[in-house]
């Protein structure tokens, strides 16, 4: 019997180009990709982007990285949460505060719950595609045109999952 090998890496989410970088740097086929990043309601940061880090850690990292991973995955794609997305007043059109008064707890809500509806979507988009891949399956009960909308909003704005 031959025994199992595996690896872990990590990168940076909140730099656009470290993502990128990472993702350049992956060959082969890669079975599960876990996307557990956290960063929870710090004072209001910019990343080097100009994205709210909280959102730009939780939610558009994963989200870039799943997009230019997704080539290379066979199996499954996990994206870690927290019930405390089930408190969010998502604004998909202010999704980085630039227009909202910042609040570090309300941040960290609408980025679990953006992470949440990215995994609602992925899958839709994953079975349409006939992939075998499947994301963590889990209860969001959402709306999935606001996944839809999310998804589209955000890869105009990365350039990636169109």
């Amino acid at each position: 019997m031959e025994a199992a090998r595996s690896s872990e890496t990590f990168t940076r989410l909140l730099w656009s180009w470290s993502v990128r970088r990472f993702a350049q740097e992956r060959h082969g086929a890669l079975d599960i990709l876990i996307n557990n990043a956290g960063v929870m309601d710090i004072p209001a940061a910019r990343t080097a982007d100009g994205l709210d880090l909280q959102t730009a850690t939780n939610y558009t990292g994963p989200f870039v990285l799943t997009n230019l991973l997704l080539p290379r995955l066979t199996d499954r794609v996990v994206t870690v949460s927290s019930q405390l997305h089930r408190m969010s007043k998502l604004d998909v059109d202010d999704l980085y505060w630039r227009t909202r008064k910042y609040n570090g707890m309300d941040a960290y809500r609408d980025s679990k719950l953006a992470g949440v509806l990215f995994s609602l979507e992925l899958q839709r988009r994953l079975t349409a595609a006939g992939s075998r891949v499947r994301r963590k399956p889990g209860k969001a009960g959402l709306d999935e045109a606001t996944a839809g909308r999310l998804w589209q909003a955000t890869a105009g704005l990365t350039g990636v999952g169109r």
